[in-house]
């Protein structure tokens, strides 16, 4: 079991350092006009960051059963992936998006 979890923890780990790259994430402060008040003062960099702090990106765990063996143990069953903005109708659309490209990514 311990394996499997480590598997999937690893698994969740590399997706999220994939969708959280700098490219994927400019893509969405582009598309969704984000930090605009901020492109005069800030480096790119510098908004990828700030988006980067806005993502919160948890794994949830539970306690299944090893069908072999008959223990339980704790493992990893699924995650949460959140947005926080100052837009409610932005935040629930980049939310959407960050959503979406963990699902493809699997």
């Amino acid at each position: 079991m311990a394996t499997v979890t480590s598997y999937a923890d690893q698994r969740l780990q590399n997706l999220n350092q994939r969708i959280m790259s700098s490219t994927k994430l400019l893509e969405i402060v582009n598309r969704f006009k984000l930090h605009e008040d901020k492109r005069e003062k800030w480096t790119t960099e510098e908004i990828v960051e700030k988006m980067r702090k806005d993502i919160k990106f948890k794994t949830i765990s539970g306690d299944v059963i090893d069908n072999r063996t008959g223990r339980s143990s704790a493992a990893t069953i699924a995650f949460s992936v959140s947005y926080e903005g100052r837009n409610p109708n932005t935040v629930l659309q980049v939310a959407n998006v960050l959503a979406s490209l963990f699902l493809e990514e699997t």
